[in-house]
């Protein structure tokens, strides 16, 4: 089953992350990962030859810090083991992102002169090996 995930995050006091916004910005850099809990809810369900497709959306989301986030950890670890049926070995909290590489920030621009007008053109760099 395939489960859609509406991407808009709630607003107002219902989006914690808001509140360590800094924090967030820090374990992009760090690879660190942010323990949240998140209430859902469901919007619709497509049905196309037979296949129900539920589709979601975040109505409150707020972060698990401290000694707090311990416990939320073992919440998550219960419910996996709920789930899937047997304790696994660990709670794999990779993400398949993670296999790709961050591309790194374009250089700034300078422009000097008495320039009125000006086109920057963004083109995509072949990566080696593959071409567009």
């Amino acid at each position: 089953m395939t489960v859609k995930l509406l991407s808009a995050l709630p607003k107002d006091d219902k989006n914690g992350l808001a509140s360590i916004e800094s924090t967030l910005a820090d374990r992009y850099y760090s690879g660190g990962r942010t323990t949240a809990i998140v209430v859902l809810e469901s919007l619709r369900v497509t049905d196309e030859a037979g296949e129900r497709t539920p589709a979601v959306k975040v109505v409150r989301i707020e972060p698990v810090t401290g000694e707090d986030e311990n416990a939320a950890l073992d919440l998550l670890q219960g419910a996996l083991e709920q789930r899937v049926g047997r304790r696994p070995d660990t709670l794999d909290l990779s993400d398949p992102a993670d296999e790709f590489v961050d591309v790194p920030a374009s250089p700034s621009l300078a422009i000097e002169g008495d320039v009125v007008d000006a086109e920057i053109v963004d083109e995509p760099v072949a990566a080696a090996g593959r071409t567009s």
